[in-house]
């Protein structure tokens, strides 16, 4: 992340400097500029300042900044100013605990006990594309059930449907093969001959 992104992204990543009545105390999170109570009051966020003086080496946060700003990303609303809130699609992702310190379950002691996450593909438009991103969604639950040693397993509207279409050939040749296999079997009981 270059010094510029990361300038925007200011308004994002703040906390409270001092104590503060609407904000509470120091070191609590300050909204965007464009929510409530900084939009109404500007004087109530003044003293909020940059979560990070400097960038973490590499641009990114390491366990611990994660550990201390996830809460923080899941409460935060997505806004016209800080488009990077994680409360709309993301809250409830994650399984929350009372007795964590942090409110998720597993946090503090550094895995988090339960998550979903979200997927992308290309815009399907034929029964074809449905079946193959179907493919494609277990090939990757797979591949990462046995990378992160759990179960991880896809699901999207529309593989409910499109499941029956996996096993097409199988089940044609099933339902066409064992009514013909009885029907031969019975002609060669009865007759004593195939033809």
């Amino acid at each position: 992340m270059t010094v510029a992104a990361a300038a925007l992204l200011l308004p994002c990543r703040r906390v409270s400097l001092f104590d503060e009545p609407q904000l509470g105390p120091a070191g609590s999170r300050c909204p965007p500029p464009d929510q409530p109570p900084c939009s109404v009051n500007a004087s109530a966020c003044a003293d909020c300042g940059a979560c990070f003086t400097e960038l973490p080496p590499g641009g990114r946060p390491n366990a611990t900044h994660f550990a201390e700003f996830l809460p923080w990303f899941l409460e935060a609303v997505p806004s016209e100013g800080c488009a990077k809130g994680g409360a709309g699609a993301y809250n409830n992702a994650i399984q929350k605990d009372a007795t964590d310190p942090t409110g998720i379950a597993g946090l503090s002691s550094g895995v988090i006990a339960a998550s979903a996450f979200r997927t992308y593909h290309t815009p399907l438009n034929s029964q074809p594309d449905f079946i193959n991103a179907l493919k494609a969604a277990r090939q990757f639950a797979e591949q990462m059930s046995q990378e992160l040693g759990m179960t991880v397993y896809p699901y999207s509207v529309f593989h409910i449907f499109f499941e029956q279409y996996l096993n097409t050939r199988r089940d044609a040749a099933l339902l066409v093969g064992l009514p013909l296999l009885a029907v031969f079997g019975v002609t060669w009981l009865s007759t004593g001959s195939l033809w």
